[in-house]
């Protein structure tokens, strides 16, 4: 079994769910085994700071949600904190951690701003040899062409990932949109790509025909999950550098992760970002952003 409970959720080293910890990860190399691992990175968020914080918060979570029953092995690689003196070279070596795991595992990354994702997804394309189909959770669509002059925000980098040939479009979709933006930032979202659900459509639309819509045109293409907390609403999520009134439920979210769909798409990475502690309330936050990483694995591994 990939956890076996030794002590109670108050005690111990904190891993994800108590899995094992991983220090040596060319021991653990085999392809499709799960690999967690915290991007402490939160320098392009345009408001509130302190995702870099999210993993612990996560992992500390994690400790109260119960066992993941599989034979699959499931590991814990720790976090990595980029490197580098220009925003260049802290992307280059968040790519190049990103690319190790994600040619060598089913990566899922605890982040983190949302910028994290762009060179994750340099490295899923890279490892992948072609672009991959994008599901985005969030309350933006980040498709900026700049944040106060930065064209990488966190609220920029999917328009990036779009220019640079990361992932298919066409195979893409975006759900629980509901931020103010303008025009032209809304209609460049509207027109790329296949589906894109504001929080309102998600309110009045079931969920199994926004799955059916989401999952199944992506075929056989691989594909990417990318899960900004701030999709939820504040009642749900506080602990987020940009919150957005009027957002998804914590079982909504639960109910498109927990359904059979999710298993027969060919997933090769995932994150959860956005979740900064200072501004959480009774780990909240950082319960729901855990319990989606293990709703999401439990589905993986046991369909």
């Amino acid at each position: 079994m990939s956890k076996l409970i030794k002590q109670p959720p108050f005690a111990g080293i904190r891993t994800f769910m108590g899995m094992p910890a991983v220090n040596d990860f060319d021991d653990y190399a085999v392809p499709r085994q799960i690999m967690i691992s915290g991007i402490c990175a939160d320098a392009r968020t345009t408001n509130r700071p302190g995702a870099r914080l999210g993993p612990a918060a996560i992992r500390d979570a994690s400790m109260t949600l119960c066992e993941i029953q599989t034979d699959r092995f499931i590991g814990d690689l720790g976090d990595f904190v980029p490197t580098g003196f220009s925003f260049d070279e802290i992307e280059g070596s968040i790519a190049q951690y990103a690319f190790w795991q994600a040619s060598l595992s089913m990566p899922i990354f605890l982040g983190g701003d949302h910028s994290i994702t762009l060179p994750i997804l340099r490295s899923v394309r890279k490892a992948q040899d072609r672009p991959v189909a994008l599901v985005m959770f969030d309350a933006h669509t980040d498709t900026w062409t700049e944040n106060w002059g930065d064209k990488y925000s966190h609220g920029c980098w999917l328009r990036r990932a779009v220019k640079e040939g990361l992932i298919d479009p066409e195979h893409s979709s975006l759900i629980g949109i509901r931020s103010s933006m303008d025009q032209e930032t809304w209609d460049y979202a509207r027109r790329t790509f296949n589906h894109v659900y504001t929080a309102a459509d998600v309110h009045t639309t079931p969920m199994a025909k926004i799955i059916d819509e989401v999952l199944r045109p992506i075929d056989d293409c691989p594909a990417y999950l990318t899960l900004d907390i701030d999709v939820l609403d504040p009642a749900f999520a506080p602990g987020t550098g940009c919150p957005e009134v009027g957002g998804l439920a914590s079982w909504q979210i639960r109910e498109f992760l927990r359904d059979h769909v999710i298993s027969e798409v060919d997933w090769v990475g995932m994150d959860v970002v956005e979740v900064s502690p200072p501004y959480d309330h009774a780990q909240i936050t950082a319960l729901a952003a855990a319990q989606f990483v293990s709703d999401f694995i439990e589905r993986l591994v046991n369909d």
